[in-house]
């Protein structure tokens, strides 16, 4: 049975994502923040958590693509957050349709 993801930010969790912040910043990167990929009946029990992120990210002004990247459980491969290899593909398809209205 699937469970949910964990609470997303914990003081370490913070620290290093305000260093990666910075970083982007300071040289001039455009920092995306995206969900998943991750497997959908898990993602499906974890809307919460997503919302909970989404809040934080928001709050610390980080350009985000709030919806999850699900994976179908016939793409599944070996954990919750792997694709199968031959279906990597239509993954980092739909990726790069989240992504290409927001990159500069």
């Amino acid at each position: 049975k699937p469970v949910p993801i964990t609470a997303p930010h914990n003081s370490e969790k913070s620290r290093f994502l305000k260093k990666i912040i910075e970083l982007c910043n300071k040289n001039d990167i455009n920092l995306i923040y995206m969900h998943g990929p991750i497997w959908e009946k898990v993602g499906t029990l974890s809307s919460s958590h997503f919302h909970s992120i989404n809040s934080y990210l928001h709050d610390l002004n980080i350009s985000l693509i709030s919806s999850p990247v699900m994976i179908e459980s016939e793409d599944l491969y070996n954990t919750f957050d792997h694709v199968l290899p031959i279906m990597k593909h239509k993954y980092t398809r739909r990726y790069f349709e989240l992504l290409s209205p927001v990159l500069e």
